[in-house]
């Protein structure tokens, strides 16, 4: 759907030992304000309202981020997956554990309209 590659050195990997560094407000910024837009534009091109999602999934990077790109979607009778308490951020494995425990727990039912929603690195 997407990057910023003017952010692009908001994320990355660097140093000697290598290590994983961010810029923390940049990408906080740049999630809470730009992710709604897009995830509404991902429900229109899928031909689903917000309000019609059984579940929002999104990237598990924090609560501080998934609370208000939830709630700025306008999904409010999804359900949000918030995995991340449980299982910590879990990179690119995270919406799909995540998915798949909203399923095992009977939170929402398999076929209903989902938003499945990554980020990662160079905010892409």
């Amino acid at each position: 759907m997407g990057s910023a590659p003017e952010l692009g050195t908001a994320v990355r990997i660097e140093g000697t030992p290598i290590r994983f560094s961010q810029d923390g407000q940049t990408v906080y910024r740049w999630a809470t304000t730009r992710l709604p837009e897009i995830a509404r534009q991902a429900c229109e091109r899928g031909g689903v309202r917000p309000e019609e999602l059984a579940a929002v999934v999104l990237h598990q990077a924090n609560l501080r981020i998934i609370k208000p790109v939830a709630a700025r979607l306008g999904a409010v009778n999804a359900v949000v997956a918030k995995d991340v308490v449980e299982s910590g951020n879990t990179s690119a494995t995270s919406v799909p554990l995540a998915l798949s425990k909203l399923l095992e727990e009977g939170k929402v039912a398999k076929g209903a309209p989902m938003l499945l929603f990554g980020f990662g690195g160079n905010l892409s």
